[in-house]
């Protein structure tokens, strides 16, 4: 590296790497803890990056500091000490791709789970969803009861979900489900009197 244009395209590299991490790292985190433990390990990844970014600042500072060149009246950082900087980031590189590479990969859901029942209480022709939620309350699926009330959901991931029926307009109920393989729920819709 002996020219300005290769430390440029270098910290360019590393400053991809670093954005494309930042980015990944807080739903990477989510996806792998319970929900009740997402804000305390965002919080520990906040933490570790802090103090990772923070060493690595005063390493990269003491190491451009001791070694340096004189141009003329003024010090200025030397070649060779960007080259321990760099080295010492990839080095870095390396040991964090190591400890990931023993990193438990994540599990996948089981193909095949399916729920279905029959919606009752649905008033004439209405239209009924029933839509399955996981513990996020993001959306695993959705489908529309047939005329006789029966739905079908298929190829669900094998977690506790719930189920809300919604009848179009404004009557809804809602069903939990374990976490087994094939499953079937009905669902009573009732019409809730409102006191005057």
């Amino acid at each position: 590296m002996g020219e300005v244009w290769q430390l440029l395209i270098a910290s360019c590299v590393i400053g991809a790497g670093i954005g494309l991490s930042y980015g990944a790292m807080p739903s990477l985190i989510m996806s792998a803890v319970p929900v009740s433990e997402t804000a305390s390990a965002n919080s520990l990844n906040t933490l570790m990056r802090s103090i990772g970014t923070s060493t690595s600042s005063a390493v990269a500072g003491v190491v451009l500091a001791q070694m340096t060149v004189s141009l003329g009246p003024v010090t200025v950082p030397s070649q060779d000490g960007f080259r321990v900087v760099l080295a010492i980031g990839a080095g870095a590189a390396l040991v964090a791709l190591f400890v990931a590479a023993f990193l438990p990969a994540r599990r996948r859901a089981a193909a095949g789970r399916s729920v279905s029942g029959t919606v009752r209480g649905a008033r004439g022709a209405a239209v009924v969803t029933v839509t399955a939620h996981r513990a996020d309350g993001s959306v695993a699926a959705s489908t529309a009861a047939g005329s006789d009330g029966g739905f079908a959901l298929a190829a669900l991931p094998a977690e506790p979900l719930t189920l809300v029926a919604v009848e179009h307009p404004a009557v809804h109920e809602t069903v939990s489900v374990g976490a087994g393989v094939t499953q079937r729920h009905d669902i009573d819709l009732v019409v809730r009197e409102e006191r005057a």
